[in-house]
């Protein structure tokens, strides 16, 4: 027996979010390059989830990116069919610094855990920065579950207006309050891509009619 897979020439997201130094932040990408990233992550998602495939550990590393800026999410090594059971309880499955609340807590965990997560993985884009950083797992883990993370406004002026509640939605705790599925967060992100090229165009290019 063997297994084929696709061989993707790129690199992993965390390689890409490329460290500036030691010990200091990551450098924010240009927002409409992560903006193109993470539509094609959240349609992936989309596709994945509607075919009941949960993935469970979406984190940079978890992401390739190919020379020609094409996104791809691969090890699905722990994912699970919605509606199954897998692991034992107790057993934390998943990486804490972009586990959702219900990973942490032992709840019950769907599409839009793999939502949450992808929050924590598209604020580090914008930013630099992971939204519940901490010195130990214990530390991480409680603030994912009660913490909420300083705006992404407040951390980067370049981002487009409507960001903040894009990743406040992602990032909820309930996952009723969460974007209720990934086709919903690439719209959302896609209508704020649109915005940003619109802003930028040349003021020429935009006559007003009089009245």
């Amino acid at each position: 027996p063997y297994l084929v897979m696709e061989f993707i020439e790129g690199t992993t997201l965390d390689k890409v979010l490329a460290v500036s130094g030691a010990g200091r932040a990551v450098t924010p990408r240009p927002i409409r390059e992560s903006l193109d990233i993470a539509i094609q992550v959240a349609d992936a998602l989309d596709y994945a989830h509607h075919r009941n495939v949960i993935h469970r550990d979406i984190k940079p590393a978890n992401i390739l990116v190919t020379p020609d800026g094409k996104a791809k999410i691969a090890d699905f090594g722990i994912a699970k069919m919605a509606g199954t059971t897998m692991t034992h309880t107790g057993l934390l499955v998943g990486t804490p610094a972009f586990m959702s609340p219900e990973q942490i807590t032992g709840g019950q965990v769907d599409s839009r855990s793999d939502i949450f997560s992808f929050g924590i993985v598209l604020y580090w884009m914008c930013t630099g920065t992971k939204p519940f950083a901490g010195q130990a797992i214990t530390e991480v883990a409680y603030k994912v579950v009660h913490a909420q993370p300083t705006p992404v406004s407040q951390l980067n002026a370049h981002l487009p207006h409507g960001m903040d509640a894009v990743l406040l939605r992602c990032l909820a705790k309930k996952a009723d309050e969460r974007y209720q599925t990934a086709h919903d967060l690439a719209r959302d992100l896609e209508n704020l891509k649109a915005v940003m090229i619109v802003g930028s165009a040349p003021q020429a290019t935009t006559p007003r009619t009089a009245g």
